[in-house]
């Protein structure tokens, strides 16, 4: 049996395969959208909703680890790491100008 047998016959691996990929993205575009929606309505909350979904991604780090074995999990992040790094990064970039103009738009409606 390979490896990608194993994976697909077992829930329990894919689930934590599935929280091993999602966890950087969810912490880091949480973080920074709800900072921008914070310095939007300049509610405090935000910021602690923010900080609360970061910690949450290394809740879900932990879990996935977990939940497909620390041998799995290790090859995983050591393979998929950058290029999840550099999807995040290209849709925080992606975040923070939709952020950008939507706060010059609606900055434009209210003189």
């Amino acid at each position: 049996m390979n490896i990608l047998d194993l994976i697909l016959n077992n829930p329990t691996m894919l689930i934590g395969i599935f929280l091993l990929l999602i966890n950087i993205p969810l912490g880091w575009i949480g973080l920074v959208w709800f900072i921008g929606h914070a310095k939007k309505t300049g509610k405090k909350v935000f910021y602690f909703i923010g900080l609360g979904i970061y910690g949450l991604s290394w809740g879900l780090m932990g879990l996935g680890i977990l939940l497909c074995g620390k041998e799995l999990a290790y090859d995983l992040i050591a393979k998929y790491r950058i290029p999840t790094i550099i999807v995040t990064v290209i849709l925080l970039i992606l975040l923070l100008l939709f952020l950008y103009f939507r706060h010059k738009k609606s900055k434009n409606k209210n003189p």
